[in-house]
């Protein structure tokens, strides 16, 4: 394992040698952090990547790294479970080979400059446990080939420009999800009623949205969010998605938060400023 933070000296000379990433990466073993060094163009899509089998979790977030994913990612990094990119200033596109990541449990990409559609090969991440995009530019549907990923237990694809209606699919085929947040886009339409489905979900927020209609009577089946445990319940498993520490804002009576360490502990339903009609269901008022 190595860990350079911002308090290390040796961080200096990495940010020196920052093109020779891949050569230092491919000496290393498990997993390696390097967090809040301001390193400039870390990321080079036009550098040969050698393949590095041996790392499993690397946590570059909280950087000024910019430039695109390489498009080899895939190839790369094959036996990663953790890629963690967030807080950065990274852009371009998602790159479609991730699809050969197929032991990734955790991807977070949030808050950098990415564009362009979410790729359908993101539904051969089967494993895949917790998805962070929220923070950039990303648009046109949510693909369907997102209903494969059955093990998400985190989706957030909040504050993009994600357009179309809510799939109906993510009620069917992720009901191990616990948070969905998809605040600030552009979908249309209905809530489905398929969301009825959704039991563990603890963290339900679509505001900000174009939503229409009439808000479906389904909020009696998220028992996640009536369910009383004792705080020693909440102690996070190593084999569990959320010993990976998901960050999500939530805003609660007018102020965004920020749950991390706590976010077992937090149930919120968010369906404020859309366009729905008629009155509120009875379910809604009972949490």
């Amino acid at each position: 394992m190595l860990n350079i933070s911002s308090s290390t000296d040796l961080r200096r000379q990495i940010c020196k040698s920052m093109k020779l990433l891949p050569g230092f990466l491919k000496h290393c073993t498990s997993t390696v952090t390097i967090r809040e060094v301001a390193c400039y163009h870390l990321v080079n899509t036009t550098e040969t990547y050698a393949q590095l089998p041996n790392l499993r979790q690397l946590f570059l977030s909280n950087n000024q790294i910019s430039g695109c994913i390489p498009e080899n990612i895939g190839e790369v990094l094959p036996n990663l479970s953790i890629l963690d990119l967030s807080n950065n200033s990274i852009s371009g596109f998602i790159p479609n080979s991730i699809r050969n990541m197929k032991v990734l449990e955790a991807l977070d990409l949030f808050r950098n400059k990415l564009m362009g559609p979410i790729p359908t090969s993101m539904g051969n991440l089967k494993n895949m446990m917790t998805l962070v995009l929220r923070g950039n530019t990303l648009s046109e549907q949510i693909p369907s080939s997102l209903k494969n990923c059955t093990q998400l237990e985190v989706l957030d694809l909040g504050d993009n420009q994600l357009s179309g209606n809510l799939p109906s699919w993510i009620g069917q085929s992720l009901t191990s999800l616990r948070v969905l947040s998809l605040r600030s886009n552009k979908p249309i339409g209905a809530i489905p009623n398929t969301m009825s489905s959704l039991y563990s979900l603890q963290v339900f927020d679509a505001a900000e949205n174009c939503l229409s209609g009439t808000i479906p009577d389904i909020f009696t089946n998220f028992t996640a969010m009536k369910v009383t445990k004792k705080m020693a319940d909440y102690n996070y498993d190593r084999n569990h998605s959320f010993y990976y520490m998901v960050s999500i804002d939530i805003v609660a009576k007018g102020s965004m938060m920020d749950y991390t360490e706590f976010l077992s502990l937090v149930t919120c339903i968010d369906l404020s400023r859309n366009n729905f009609s008629r009155r509120i269901p009875e379910s809604l008022t009972k949490f």
